[in-house]
């Protein structure tokens, strides 16, 4: 991770007031750790399936596609969801698409989402 996506990474989740304990309980899960690298790199909210793909790339998993897959449904079911709960990123399921604050969440319900991975 370079020091701009660090830096990044932690004004990420500067943005919520999380208690030690809750900060070091959610970043102690690597997928979670590399979807908040992956936000923090990102200009605006992204598409689900572009997310997958980029936390499998980083895994460096050997076969992406299946990896991806398999990284889609950790990240619908459990990751995404935990981040979302303690308020670091915006998740519309129903969309497909993460952003990291509630300006990208009214962009992707008002179906003006930009995709800026690509």
């Amino acid at each position: 991770m370079s020091t701009s996506t660090l830096e990044n990474y932690e004004e990420l989740l500067a943005t919520v007031d999380l208690s030690d304990t809750e900060r070091y309980r959610l970043l102690s899960a690597k997928r979670r750790r590399i979807v908040c690298g992956v936000l923090a790199d990102a200009d605006g909210p992204v598409r689900f399936e572009r997310l997958a793909e980029a936390v499998a790339t980083r895994e460096a998993a050997p076969d992406g596609r299946e990896e991806a897959d398999d990284v889609a449904v950790a990240l619908h079911h459990v990751h995404l969801p935990r981040l979302a709960e303690v308020g670091v990123i915006e998740y519309d399921p129903e969309t497909k698409q993460v952003g990291t604050d509630q300006t990208d969440l009214e962009r992707l319900r008002d179906g003006r989402s930009v995709d800026r991975t690509e």
